[in-house]
């Protein structure tokens, strides 16, 4: 009886949990970085009918989160939003006009991605050692409804299942049986860069912090 008031009163949320759940299990058996946004993506996109959708993933050689279709441009695993996205570990939904306060301190630049993708929700994936390796950004959808609670649960059951995916994939590029998180062996040899303005340190092929634009200099110590 619940089954049949929620396709009538309530299809879009009926269909939505229809379509993401199961896809929580197909993410798990993906292989590749570009297989995995596109099966999230369409997956995603096709349960809430979004006006756009991109899914990035961390390339530590680069220092970026990177769309393996090419839909937005990078982000800086070391930007501002990223750093706001990690520390609240929650999907951030994105309102300029109803919540400015929550993203006034992001730089022109992270506000210019966020207002070029025209997204409205970020889905953190997380890994093993707690740091964000990815993201989901979520536009708006075509019906102009609003999040709802049900669609953050699916979502985050969504990123979940792709931290785990892509722990894999790495597990697997290693080539070895243990689980190659960050720290785990020896540090690179090659000195970090620091701002002296804020005190943050970033991978070594930055060169201006991205929170107060201010000129990087070579730390004491290397990026851990």
């Amino acid at each position: 009886l619940l089954d049949a008031v929620d396709r009538r009163f309530f299809r879009e949320q009926y269909d939505a949990r229809l379509i993401l759940t199961p896809l929580v299990d197909r993410i798990r058996n993906t292989e590749g970085k570009r297989n995995l946004a596109d099966l999230v993506s369409n997956g995603i996109d096709r349960a809430l009918h979004l006006e756009s959708i991109a899914l990035l993933v961390e390339e530590p050689d680069r220092g970026e989160l990177v769309d393996p279709n090419g839909r937005v441009r990078p982000l800086l695993t070391s930007c501002s939003l990223v750093s706001l996205v990690a520390s609240t570990r929650q999907p951030l939904e994105i309102d300029f006009e109803n919540r400015p306060e929550a993203l006034s301190s992001l730089p022109k630049e992270d506000k210019d991605w966020l207002l070029d993708g025209d997204f409205r929700l970020l889905e953190p994936i997380v890994s093993m050692d707690g740091s964000v390796f990815g993201i989901i950004a979520l536009g708006e959808k075509k019906s102009s409804l609003p999040f709802l609670k049900e669609d953050h649960q699916l979502t985050s059951a969504i990123a979940n299942s792709a931290a785990l995916a892509l722990e894999v994939q790495r597990l697997r590029r290693s080539g070895s049986g243990e689980i190659d998180l960050p720290g785990a062996g020896p540090p690179t040899s090659n000195p970090a860069q620091e701002c002296f303005g804020c005190g943050r340190l970033y991978l070594p092929h930055n060169r201006r912090c991205p929170s107060c634009e201010r000129e990087l200099e070579s730390a004491l110590v290397p990026y851990v």
